[in-house]
């Protein structure tokens, strides 16, 4: 089990480092679930963290779905639908890396002076966007300021649905 996940986590890692791109993960649908999960996962427990369970499950799979939505409308657009595996596997297991990072630092926030955990949280949400604005810009064959201009229409379009959220179940913006 060991030798199958360590590789994988060195090269989600490579994706957050840019060094890696999504064509360098393989073609799996195995992987793409096994993805899915550990980025759901490790979200509902941030969520969690600051809300109830009901919402903090709501917020994750939105946030999946509307990740995932943009990614398969943009990859059919621009004819590159093939691509759709590597590419959801390469954006779901860097956030699963970036998530795990984020929960370690709101964990460890109350035990740092000052400002210091909001500032590597806030860090880590710029680095996310980043490598979501990289992982885009391969799996599109465009600029990286392209990728990085989807990366914030995603950010904006999943604040918006966090709120749609909010007003329907009642629960008042954080």
């Amino acid at each position: 089990m060991t030798s199958l996940v360590l590789p994988l986590l060195r090269a989600f890692i490579g994706i957050c480092t840019f060094q890696l791109t999504p064509q360098d993960l393989p073609h799996s649908n195995a992987l793409l679930a096994a993805a899915v999960i550990g980025n759901l996962t490790l979200s509902l427990v941030i969520y969690f963290l600051g809300s109830p369970f009901g919402y903090a499950l709501l917020k994750a799979i939105l946030e999946t779905a509307v990740l995932f939505a943009l990614t398969y409308l943009l990859l059919f657009l621009m004819s590159y639908g093939r691509r759709l595996v590597q590419t959801m596997t390469a954006l779901m297991g860097s956030g699963a890396v970036l998530s795990g990072v984020a929960l370690v630092t709101m964990v460890l926030t109350p035990t740092l002076p000052g400002d210091v955990g909001v500032a590597l949280l806030r860090g880590i949400s710029v680095l996310n966007l980043l490598v979501i604005a990289h992982v885009l810009r391969h799996a599109l064959g465009t600029w990286f300021l392209v990728g990085l201009l989807i990366a914030f229409g995603y950010d904006l379009l999943f604040s918006k649905f966090l709120r749609f959220a909010d007003a329907l179940l009642g629960v008042a913006p954080a």
